[in-house]
């Protein structure tokens, strides 16, 4: 099922919104106005035909369709996919309209990826906002040192390197950076190995592998006994 679908307001549902509905309206900062039970099941069928036309590109279904759905709940959800990734100035008027939503979020962040598909990192850190999302840190980070603020990147990517678990492959050219640069350090190596003294067996080996090319060769004989410690 299409995600507007999986969002519509159930048809068995009362009349009016129901706490789903209501919630997704709290979060877009919308107006709950009232709606009546047929009103709200014509409206349900026009969105249900209006993404159908959007989908397949065809403008003069969709352009009547939407003009009508001005004040449906979900509306948003077609302006969302109208906005495509890419077009900025779509972009940018669907993110001022709806800043700090989830469609918002997940907007940004649909086009944050495709920016840094493209390696244009300047916009890339036009449209940055704070996530805690580290896949997205971490192509920040990839923006930070392309655009000349690597020593940014360097602090922000050793607090990211200690963390107990495998990490995005986006972050791997921020970690290959700070080893050429010398700023991922034979200790800071050992204290990540540390951290996977406990925790699952596969894991744990798999992520050992991984961490040896940060290493310098001097210290392969130590890596390879705390690998066969692993097995004993």
């Amino acid at each position: 099922m299409h995600m507007f679908q999986r969002m519509l307001i159930c048809p068995s549902a009362p009349p009016g919104l129901t706490s789903a509905g209501l919630l997704l309206l709290a979060l877009l900062g919308l107006p709950a106005g009232p709606l009546g039970a047929a009103d709200l099941s014509q409206q349900r069928d026009d969105f249900l035909a209006a993404e159908a036309a959007l989908r397949k590109g065809d403008s003069a279904s969709y352009i009547p369709l939407r003009a009508k759905l001005q004040n449906y709940p979900l509306f948003p959800y077609l302006e969302y996919a109208e906005a495509q990734p890419g077009k900025n100035e779509q972009v940018d008027a669907f993110l001022a309209k709806y800043t700090k939503t989830p469609l918002d979020y997940d907007l940004r962040r649909r086009q944050l990826k495709l920016l840094a598909e493209k390696k244009d990192w300047k916009t890339f850190l036009s449209y940055w906002q704070e996530t805690s999302n580290t896949e997205m840190q971490c192509l920040r980070l990839q923006g930070l040192i392309a655009t000349g603020q690597a020593e940014l990147a360097q602090k922000q990517g050793a607090k990211i390197w200690l963390h107990g678990d495998a990490l995005p492959d986006s972050c791997d050219p921020v970690f290959e950076h700070m080893q050429k640069a010398g700023k991922l350090s034979r200790q800071l190596v050992w204290d990540r190995i540390d951290l996977f003294r406990e925790g699952d067996a596969d894991n744990r080996t798999a992520m050992m592998k991984y961490l040896r090319r940060f290493l310098p060769a001097t210290d392969n004989p130590w890596h390879d006994l705390w690998m066969l410690s692993l097995t004993q």
